[in-house]
């Protein structure tokens, strides 16, 4: 579903393809992290890309398991009995 004002999949996409490249081909996270401001500036600048982090983010469902407590997509936590 497409939201006004967010950025699409591919825009998303390709900053986090861009941000992987980047950590994967630098040997020291520091040297990463210094190579990935150009993209994380870019991202940063606009309110909808955090928004559509968010909500991709937010989307990815939750396993649950057994014993194990949980947090479910309204947000409160529940503990889940064997």
């Amino acid at each position: 579903m497409r939201r006004a004002g967010v950025p699409s999949d591919d825009r998303l996409r390709a900053y986090i393809e861009e941000l992987t490249r980047i950590f994967k081909a630098t040997p020291s996270k520091h040297q990463a992290h210094e190579r990935s401001r150009r993209v994380l500036e870019d991202i940063s600048t606009g309110r909808s890309f955090i928004t559509a982090i968010l909500w991709r983010y937010l989307s990815i469902p939750v396993p649950c398991v057994p014993g194990v407590a949980s947090i479910p997509p309204h947000g409160s936590v529940e503990s889940k009995k064997a």
